[in-house]
């Protein structure tokens, strides 16, 4: 196996390295972004806008030399070759796919007024968009807000009931969650002994009466009353048990089928081994549904735990519950508390009956060990009290003990409930109606411009602290210039914010306009004072290879757990050698064994000492000659031999990951961990075989 200490010695090659392996992203099917090229001293930017992703991408085909890159990037490359002293180069490069020319702007467009074409073109992309969100979901990882993905349903329903004869065979309204892939690394799945559906969703009081209104339709000779219960925002899975025995745990899956998970159901709290009798015949084969979580408390901690290792935060419990039980051995996820309640019950066997009421049936599953969702409570089949309850919920919601996102209803009787019936993903006789976002007003008092590893320019708002769904919020993303200047703020407006999905902060409008500073666009980065370019609604520093604001980001992607996973190397002493300059560039961290062995070949000493804060007489990193022989940096606390010790054992270990992991430290736009790992398959996970791609496509290339 190739060594990254060695294929960065080459850092001509490597960098035409880092640009083809993009390339070849395009060719593969993903989409590209905005890319970067140094060759000696001049850099060459990139940049493409994909219209859609298709196996045509950036027109990159097979050839003599490996791969072919589109003449436009060919003459651009040339040019950069040609000239070490060039001045920075910009192009656009537009890639399309033969099937799919989608006009972005087609959403702000009323699904009455599209014609054939333009829905038959919308309707694949937001088929494959919610598709390609439920895997996400469904793996633990999702990137969209509930509020962005119901907006996302909404529209593909608009569309499916405007062009009946465009829905698509995959479309979400034809089935129940994600339509499974692979279970574990075991591979096994588990099959529900009955489907475990989905609930519909009511986003407004309108939205309820419809729903109520198709109920009486349904059964006109029923008197309807309703239970209700707290919609938990967690993970649904299904426990099933044989005898009173638990005999295995599946994630809800595509309804149909789950994710095998009984290996970790001892860990799971609420989640009886062995049902209680209490002086009760069990059904011979039963399944208990319900939701699992994390409370609001466990979350905390543990995203406080994460942070103090320097680990990614989880967004909210949900995430931190899902990605726990598929990812964490028994021991791990005993150790992040989740628990369950239950909601439902499913038998096989009709003779074995279970009580003919909602509240019953929560009574039968709280005697045998389970815990139930509150507050429940049983109510007449009026809207206005539905209404009333799910107001009174969300006044309680601050002070619960775990995530809801709503209320849920279902006709009380269970008998009704049979006869109501379902549809292909919901049943009828139950709906959840979602929490609107809360909002709240507060003053923006400054504002700060992050800069990203990819050099894009975030403003920031500096908001005037205010308690929204019982957290304190005191900043805000501006997500953009082209943000900021369309609602032309400036420092002491008064502004509408709401937390998106309960976790983000999101500024939504200006209630009045204060006499403050305008928010105004800098013309040089503010970390590197680097020209900052203008690239749609998005501002950009081009001084990638300069500003440390940047190098600072992408070495903690580098060092980060998905990534290389080098211990000991978080953002405060990433930070601390990148200001003192003994870090520049990744190779750097690769030879920092090689400089603390020469700093010992001539101090004497086992080890530099290492003062990430700053504390302490510290001498510059690097000696007067700029040699980059390391002089005495002090001792901060907590550091000695071992540390050091350790710290180098890790860099060695990084020395040697698998393809897909280096490829994902490259920090490439739209080059993730999942499209990584799509890119290093492609080369059987074979360093050998990608870099020799790369230096036949190199050698092509020098001698064009």
């Amino acid at each position: 196996m190739l060594r990254l200490d060695r294929i960065l010695k080459k850092s001509g090659t490597f960098r035409f390295a880092v640009f083809l392996l993009t390339m070849m992203y395009a060719k593969l099917g993903g989409g590209l972004g905005r890319h970067y090229l140094k060759r000696g001293n001049c850099s060459a930017y990139v940049t493409s806008r994909s219209v859609a992703t298709g196996s045509n991408g950036f027109n990159l085909g097979a050839g003599s030399n490996g791969l072919m890159m589109d003449s436009k990037i060919r003459q651009y490359i040339d040019r950069s070759r040609s000239n070490n002293n060039c001045p920075r180069k910009r192009i656009s490069v537009r890639s399309y796919s033969k099937d799919s020319q989608i006009d972005w702007n087609m959403r702000s467009i009323d699904v009455a007024d599209l014609n054939q074409s333009q829905a038959e073109l919308e309707m694949k992309e937001v088929t494959n968009e919610i598709n390609q969100h439920d895997k996400l979901y469904y793996e633990g990882n999702p990137v969209l807000s509930d509020a962005q993905y119901d907006a996302l349903a909404i529209r593909q329903k608009e569309l499916e009931e405007r062009f009946p004869h465009l829905k698509l065979p995959d479309s979400r309204q034809n089935r129940v969650g994600y339509k499974l892939e692979g279970g574990r690394e075991d591979g096994t799945k588990i099959t529900h002994l009955t489907q475990m559906l989905s609930l519909d969703n009511a986003f407004s009081e309108p939205d309820l009466d419809a729903w109520l209104s198709k109920l009486q339709r349904l059964l006109p000779e029923a008197e309807l009353d309703f239970w209700a219960e707290p919609k938990i925002d967690g993970l649904s899975i299904s426990l099933r048990y044989e005898n009173g025995i638990l005999t295995s745990c599946a994630t809800r899956g595509d309804g149909f089928r789950g994710e095998n998970v009984t290996d970790r159901a001892p860990a799971l709290i609420g989640v009886p081994l062995i049902l209680h009798e209490n002086g009760r015949k069990l059904p011979s084969l039963v399944e208990v549904r319900g939701e699992l979580y994390m409370s609001v408390e466990d979350f905390k901690t543990l995203n406080f735990e994460r942070k103090v290792a320097n680990e990614s935060l989880f967004a909210n419990p949900r995430n931190a519950a899902s990605g726990s039980l598929r990812q964490l051995s028994l021991k791990d996820v005993r150790s992040r508390k989740l628990r369950f309640f239950a909601y439902d019950v499913s038998v096989v066997n009709e003779s074995e009956r279970l009580p003919s009421t909602q509240s019953g049936l929560m009574e039968w599953v709280e005697s045998v060990g389970f815990n139930a969702s509150r507050p429940s409570t049983r109510l007449p089949g009026d809207s206005k009290e539905l209404i009333k309850y799910h107001k009174e919920l969300e006044k309680a919601r601050p002070n619960l003990t775990f995530e809801i996102d709503g209320a849920v209803f279902k006709l009380h009787d269970r008998n009704l409930q049979q006869k109501a019936g379902a549809t292909a993903k919901a049943p009828r006789y139950a709906i959840a109606q979602k929490f609107q976002a809360e909002e709240a007003e507060t003053t923006l008092e400054d504002y700060v411009i992050q800069v990203g590893r990819l050099g894009q320019l975030t403003p920031v708002g500096i908001l005037k602290p205010t308690l929204i769904t019982g957290a304190t919020v005191s900043k805000a993303t501006l997500h953009n210039f082209g943000f900021v200047n369309e609602l032309g703020l400036r420092k002491g407006d008064t502004l509408k914010i709401r937390r998106s999905g309960d976790v983000i902060p999101q500024v939504l409008r200006v209630v009045k306009h204060g006499e403050g500073e305008v928010l105004r666009i800098p013309k040089n980065c503010p970390e590197c004072g680097g020209i900052v370019i203008e690239e749609g609604a998005r501002h950009m520093c081009t001084n990638f290879m300069g500003c440390k604001a940047q190098i600072l980001e992408t070495l903690k992607h580098l060092v980060g757990k998905k990534c290389l996973n080098i211990d000991g190397l978080g953002p405060q002493r990433l930070k601390y050698l990148i200001d003192k300059g003994y870090i520049e560039d990744w190779s750097d961290i690769f030879n920092l064994e090689n400089k603390i062995a020469e700093y010992n070949s001539t101090s004497g000493e086992t080890h530099p000492n290492i003062a990430p804060n700053g504390n302490g007489n510290i001498s510059n990193l690097k000696s007067e000659d700029g040699n980059g022989n390391i002089n005495n940096l002090h001792l901060e606390d907590g550091w000695g031999s071992k540390s050091v010790d350790k710290l180098l054992e890790s860099i060695r270990a990084a020395k040697r990951p698998p393809l897909h992991r280096f490829i994902y430290a490259q920090a490439r736009r739209n080059l993730g961990s999942s499209a990584a790992k799509k890119l290093a398959s492609h080369f059987g996970e074979s360093y050998g075989r990608w870099w020799g791609a790369v230096l036949d496509a190199s050698k092509g290339e020098e001698s064009d």
